[in-house]
């Protein structure tokens, strides 16, 4: 019998004719990454680590150059997103929670509807009938369920774009406070 290396020996249970039978055979075993990676994994791993500290380094001594500026421009930005927020914010906000509300309506009116409807279905027309009586209660049950929903939904979504628009920071004495 020849060299067996890279190969790994798998052994698996087969259902056969008179029952479980093992089978034993030999695969390729796969590496990880390779000769090279496999070698020079302890030197890689301190590169990165001396990379990324090289990285936190260089990323502090420009924050700390530049402090003026970015103090500004923190106030430029803090003034972009609460425009964002009292405008596309909240009502993206609004369609969110909708969106979410209706599907939620409708997946529950669904289930509901489906098993409602495939116990009366078993017990009128048996397997068949239980199939049918399944689809047809989910079909009713979800388009009720949204029927249903929707005012208390799109109440809530409104409410919910409502908080987003006026909730934030404000300036008072020289440091953002929660309204």
């Amino acid at each position: 019998m020849g060299s067996k290396a890279g190969l790994k020996k798998v052994t698996k249970s087969v259902r056969g004719k008179h029952g479980a039978v093992r089978r034993t055979y030999w695969v390729r075993a796969k590496q990880e990454g390779g000769k090279f990676l496999q070698k020079h994994k302890g030197k890689l791993k301190v590169a990165g680590a001396v990379l990324g500290a090289t990285a936190l380094a260089a990323g502090a001594h420009l924050a700390h150059k530049h402090r003026g500026a970015i103090g500004e421009r923190a106030s430029a930005a803090n003034k972009a997103f609460a425009g964002f927020r009292r405008g596309t914010g909240a009502s993206l906000t609004k369609k969110l929670v909708s969106a979410a509300g209706n599907k939620l309506a409708e997946h529950a009116g669904e289930s509901l509807g489906a098993r409602v409807g495939g116990g009366i279905g078993r017990m009128i027309g048996g397997r068949h009938g239980e199939a049918f009586g399944q689809m047809l209660g989910g079909t009713l049950g979800g388009t009720a369920a949204s029927h249903l929903s929707e005012a208390r939904i799109e109440r809530a979504a409104t409410r919910a774009g409502q908080r987003v628009r006026e909730s934030g920071y404000r300036r008072k004495g020289g440091k953002f406070v929660a309204t």
